[in-house]
């Protein structure tokens, strides 16, 4: 996320606490702990939390000769950055011409990754419809501004999501649902993070278990669930989801998955069995960073929107890698492999990841396609690992560049 983006950021926050007026809904019982609801919608057994106290433990149940090996997994999260996801579409294009891509067991997605997701999923055959939708698109395509700011300022959203929402549409059809349901019945899972207004928790949604179910809207549920995955807050409304609990109707409002974390994997989703945490050692995990590790540094005029959007970018970038190095630590835990890819640090790149420009979007994508097809631009260790990335503390003011 760059400078431009990190102002918005800092603009909605400050408007936030401007208030406004708005529609009265009925929400969740702020007293309810979102980790303590029973799922009746989901198939019993599917997800186990994973208690700490196991954590002891895991070396002498790695040795014991009763721990049973499970069938070694692929799982591939997709992270958000807007205009970004053009290079995870192209890492998945030229991964599928390395003829080393496999197919996934479980893909995860939020925000742009949200949008990618379903399509990663079913397979090589929509990479050229992933690529067309992400060289092709404008801001056109996916927003319209609204007119009156002075008036947006005090509503929910700056813009309209109704271009994008007419894409998802377009793209995720009947037939696609009918696909992902059959995956699901196959025992591979797909899941997308929103994140929840009300708790400022992720919520994590599985999108198998929703395209098998009979409920008449679970087409209609699908579809909004990918959209509040992509609602930038502030920028776009947040999407409003009704959900029942002890019987009574809610109204929850989702936003941006990203707000929450910029790419997921929990041990659920690894299949992790609680008595034998290692049970899948040997799997790999491969996350596609959309963007950067780092921020480009630039020279910060002494200005209070410039300041301030620094410091912004500086907490976003931070926390994306705050997010892959919990992965990261998951996969230490449990033996499996850990593969990130993201855009290289020299890699020009425009700062602002809403500014959806086809030759921008075209380069990102053929340089993911370039290191997708090479297979030599994954790395195995999280940021911060790498002596060039390694910041020691300072003894002083006076330096010189290199070693």
């Amino acid at each position: 996320m760059g400078t431009s983006r990190a102002t918005f950021c800092l603009l909605v926050l400050l408007l936030s606490a401007l208030g406004c007026a708005a529609r009265t809904r009925q929400c969740p019982p702020p007293n309810v702990n979102p980790a303590f609801l029973t799922d009746l919608d989901a198939a019993p057994g599917e997800y186990v939390p994973i208690d700490p106290g196991v954590m002891p433990r895991i070396q002498q149940v790695a040795a014991s000769e009763s721990a049973k090996p499970a069938p070694k997994l692929n799982v591939l999260a997709i992270s958000g950055g807007g205009m970004y996801g053009a290079f995870d579409v192209g890492v998945l294009h030229g991964w599928t011409e390395s003829g080393m891509r496999p197919q996934f067991d479980v893909v995860t997605g939020v925000s742009t990754g949200a949008l990618i997701a379903t399509f990663a999923f079913l397979g090589p055959e929509y990479d050229e419809f992933l690529r067309d939708s992400y060289t092709h698109a404008s801001n056109k395509d996916i927003f319209s501004l609204k007119r009156n700011i002075p008036a947006a300022l005090f509503s929910d959203s700056l813009a309209s999501p109704e271009p994008l929402r007419k894409r998802i549409e377009n793209a995720i059809t009947p037939e696609i649902l009918c696909e992902v349901a059959a995956a699901h019945a196959a025992g591979r899972r797909l899941y997308v993070g929103t994140t929840g207004l009300d708790t400022r928790r992720l919520v994590v949604w599985d999108m198998g278990a929703i395209a098998s179910s009979d409920t008449p809207d679970a087409l209609a549920l699908y579809r909004k669930i990918i959209l509040a995955s992509a609602s930038i807050p502030g920028f776009f409304p947040p999407v409003e989801i009704e959900v029942q609990i002890d019987g009574r109707k809610y109204q929850e409002l989702h936003v941006d998955g990203g707000a929450s974390a910029s790419a997921f994997v929990g041990p659920s989703m690894l299949r992790l069995d609680p008595h034998n945490i290692r049970a899948r050692a040997g799997s790999n995990v491969w996350v596609i960073s959309s963007g950067k590790l780092y921020a480009d540094a630039e020279c910060v005029k002494p200005r209070l929107l410039s300041i301030s959007a620094a410091a912004a970018s500086s907490m976003v970038y931070a926390s994306t890698r705050s997010d892959l190095y919990r992965i990261f630590c998951l996969t230490m835990v449990s033996g499996v492999n850990f593969n990130l890819m993201s855009v290289p640090q020299e890699f020009p790149l425009n700062p602002n990841s809403l500014s959806l420009k086809p030759e921008d979007m075209q380069r990102l994508y053929d340089e993911g396609r370039r290191l997708g097809k090479a297979g030599d631009g994954w790395r195995h260790f999280p940021p911060g690992t790498e002596p060039s990335e390694q910041m020691l503390p300072r003894a002083g003011v006076h330096f010189i560049t290199g070693p």
